[in-house]
């Protein structure tokens, strides 16, 4: 996972997944520093302007617009 962060560079971020996603992807960044992994249904406003990058799932984006639509 920190290979993949770095190749993206997409260090200091939240990354948001869908609920399944986030089961999967979370043990393998939580000790990363400056990324915070959370679902759909976890993050707040406080937490995007805290970070330099968001990064959305296409899954999760699906989600949101679902939920917002």
């Amino acid at each position: 996972m920190y290979k993949i962060i770095n190749k993206f560079g997409i260090t200091n971020s939240l990354i948001i997944l869908d609920k399944n996603s986030k089961d999967k992807i979370y043990k393998s960044a939580r000790n990363i520093r400056n990324i915070k992994v959370t679902d759909v249904n976890h993050f707040s406003a406080f937490d995007i302007v805290k970070f330099k990058k968001v990064v959305f799932t296409e899954s999760s984006v699906k989600e949101l617009e679902k939920r917002y639509s």
